[in-house]
Parts: structure tokens; C-alpha cells; sequence
């Protein structure tokens, strides 16, 4: 019965898509990749071509005498991703949705993973959750305002459908992207987080964390490395960052570099970045520097990043980790207005508990 509901539904997506082009009815086509393969929790980012893309989203112009947009996903496969609609914005054409009404999502598998309903862009009413295998894993009840979303835990089941938790009351999971391991797990009472919820993020650090609420509210959090040491904390990921004015620093690193009489400094210093890792400690290390072969001015600017001692390490749930910076040098850099780009070094799985 699933299998020639699914069939039917990319059927009905084919002729769309053939009817688009013979009637006129205006398609946008967008194109998107997971920022971790596999996990599509994670999130994902736009792409300029389909070649490099995961999936494909369509903005089709409203159905004959209806006024929201159909909005529909595939994978690359041409698998279902999503079905919805949205609200006919001056915006829509350039990519910025506002859900309305009822969606459902795909796993890659081809079966349902989630029916949502939408009020103005925000999750309203209940949503209902399934695993990859077909059966319902949870409910949740949205109640949307002006300013926030709150939601309700309502019930749950584990992988062989044994309920768990019931009008609120009751034991949560949650599970990693691929449903492979819980990532986080608690008691509910009136369908809010209740006493301590605890998870670990199945990643090379073994990072064990957990998570203390009262009636829904957030009161503390710790983390455990892979020692035994604990480590409080209130945000789950904090980046590296220098402890000071990085512009000053930025600029005393720059007047290290000794410019060459005649030398264009801008075409000098555009392609130079400096590269390092901080440690959990906080020391550097890898340190070295892109675009440029001249020894004197590598020399000179290495100097002084090892030299300086202000940078602090990322935290993960409280824990000290290594991760790797990157300092452009010229004047137009991509970084955003801090100056520099963090990058993890490990594939740590970012979430938060559901």
C-alpha cells in the first residue's frame, strides 16, 4: 500500500514537472548539500550545480485557483524528499520559505520520516516522527507565538514499538542521524524534560554529557572527556578564540611583514594565510603560512603567532578540543568580520536534545 502511495506520489511529481514546462506554470530549481553525509540533522547548505548537490528543491506557482506555492524536495536519486506548500512572499522566488499548512519528509530509503503541520513558517499542532523502518517513533505537540515555538513531548516508542512515553509522561530517546545510536535520553513529566537527561556524542573524543531540567527548564550541564573530568558548562559548542583585540593582533602581525621597496602590498598581502592548530591546551601547533615563497616574510610572521600565547581553545559540552585556524592577511578575506575561520578537527555531531 506505501510502496503505490509513494510510487503515485513521484508519479504526480513527474507530471508536475512535465507540465511545468508544456503550460507555462513558473519552477525555480535550488540546489543543496548535507554539511555531513549521512546525517542530515546536521543541516545543509546551498550549491551552485546539481553535480556537487544532495538534493533538489522546487518552487512551483500555485495549483489553478490556489494560492500557495508546492514546494517539493528530491534526492539526487529522484527519491522523495519533501511535499508542502508556502505562503506566496515577494521573497519566494529567491529561496526564503514560508511553510503553511501540512509537510511530510522522506528518509533516502524512501519511506515517511515526518508529518509537520505550519502555521506562518512555525511548527503548529503535532508532528509525528517515524524511524527509518516505518514505524512511529514520536509525537510532539507545537504551540507557536510571536516570539518562539514552545513544544510538548507527547509520546514515544523505541525501535521495536514498545511505547515509551504516554500523554507526556514517560522515557525519551534520541537518536543519532542514522538511528544508530541514542544520543540523548531522559524522563518526561507533562510533556517537558524532566531531572537529568543523558547522552554521549558516539564521536572519536567519546564525549559523555548530561543535561539537568526542572519542568523544561534548563538548570545545568556537564561534560565528561574520556578521562573522567568534568567540566560545566552552558553552551554545547563555544569556539576558539583570541583572548584580546584580534584586530591589534591582526595588525601587529601584519606590521611584521616587511614590504619590499616598489611592491604592490596589496597584491603582497592578499593571498598570505596564516595556518595553525590550538590544542585542548591551548598551544599551537602545524603552524605554518600559504602564499608567498619568500622566506623573510614567512619567517618573520610565524615568529610572532608563536610567539603569542592569547588564543583559547574550542569547547564541546565544557571540553577543551583541538581545532584548526585559519588568518587571511589581506584586506578582502571570506571570514566573516572576526577575521579568521575555526575549523573542527574531528567529525563531531552537533545536536541538541529533541
Amino acid at each position: 500500500m506505501y510502496k503505490c502511495l509513494l510510487i503515485f506520489i513521484l508519479s504526480v511529481l513527474c507530471i508536475n514537472a512535465v507540465y511545468s514546462k508544456a503550460s507555462g506554470v513558473d519552477t525555480s530549481f535550488f540546489y543543496y548539500k548535507f554539511n555531513l553525509r549521512g546525517y542530515e540533522s546536521a543541516g545543509s547548505r546551498s550549491t551552485a550545480t546539481r553535480d556537487s548537490a544532495d538534493y533538489i528543491r522546487m518552487i512551483i506557482s500555485p495549483d489553478s485557483g490556489k494560492r500557495l506555492y508546492n514546494i517539493k524536495e528530491v534526492y539526487m536519486d529522484g527519491k522523495l524528499k519533501l511535499v508542502g506548500q508556502a505562503e506566496p512572499t515577494g521573497h519566494i522566488k529567491e529561496n526564503i520559505i514560508i511553510f503553511q499548512g501540512s509537510c511530510i519528509t522522506f528518509f533516502t530509503n524512501g519511506r515517511r520520516k515526518s508529518i509537520t503541520n505550519y502555521f506562518n513558517g512555525k511548527r503548529s499542532d503535532l508532528e509525528y516522527s517515524y524511524y527509518p523502518t516505518g514505524k512511529l517513533y514520536n509525537v510532539k505537540k507545537y504551540f507557536p507565538n510571536s516570539l518562539s515555538t514552545d513544544v510538548r513531548y507527547v509520546e514515544c516508542y523505541d525501535k521495536n514499538g514498545n511505547q515509551i512515553a504516554k500523554d507526556g509522561r514517560g522515557h525519551w530517546i534520541s537518536y543519532d542521524g542514522n538511528f544508530e545510536n541514542i544520543f540523548i535520553q531522559g524522563e518526561i513529566k507533562n510533556g517537558r524534560q524532566e531531572g537529568e537527561w543523558t547522552g554521549s556524542t558516539m564521536d572519536s573524543d567519546s564525549i559523555k554529557f548530561s543535561y539537568v531540567y526542572k519542568k523544561g527548564e534548563f538548570v545545568s550541564a556537564k561534560g565528561i572527556d574520556k578521562t573522567g573530568k568534568i567540566y560545566p558548562f552552558k553552551k554545547t559548542a563555544e569556539p576558539a578564540y583570541y583572548d584580546g583585540s584580534f584586530e591589534a593582533f591582526r595588525a601587529s602581525l601584519i606590521r611584521k611583514i616587511i614590504i619590499p621597496k616598489g611592491a604592490d602590498r596589496g597584491r603582497l598581502l592578499n593571498p598570505l594565510e596564516i595556518k595553525f592548530t590550538i590544542s585542548g591546551e591551548g598551544s599551537i601547533t602545524n603552524l605554518t603560512i600559504t602564499g608567498t615563497s619568500d622566506t623573510t616574510i614567512a619567517t618573520a610572521a610565524l615568529q610572532f603567532v608563536k610567539d603569542n600565547k592569547n588564543w583559547k581553545p574550542r569547547l564541546y559540552y565544557g571540553i577543551p578540543i583541538s581545532s584548526k585556524i585559519t588568518i587571511p592577511l589581506g584586506e578582502k578575506n571570506n571570514y566573516g568580520s572576526h577575521g579568521y575561520w575555526e575549523e573542527v578537527e574531528f567529525g563531531a555531531k552537533e545536536q541538541l536534545a529533541e
